[in-house]
């Protein structure tokens, strides 16, 4: 026989994964809004950039400026590091 406590417990294990799974829904709802502000960012940015070179140029170089591992430097064609930390690393 449950007493009136041991059906507050199991309420209160249901809530808290109901809590749970609710805050793991809004965190993935904000990191897929997130990553298609990136993409958006991203493809205004490029169109611009065939459009003004000067635009580009500067955000080459900030490409540059900015990227130090190889895979990243690799992807914008931008050369690899002497002193990158994953050189560092190994």
């Amino acid at each position: 026989m449950t007493t009136k406590l041991d059906k507050l417990i199991q309420q209160q294990e249901k809530l808290k994964a109901a809590i749970a799974k609710e805050k793991k829904k809004t965190l993935n709802q904000k990191r897929k809004e997130d990553t298609r502000k990136k993409i958006l960012i991203g493809a205004v940015i490029v169109s611009e950039m065939t459009k003004d070179p000067q635009l580009e140029e500067r955000v080459n170089q900030l490409l540059s400026d900015s990227l130090v591992r190889d895979d990243d430097r690799r992807l914008f064609d931008l050369p690899i590091l002497e002193d990158s930390t994953e050189q560092l690393e190994n």
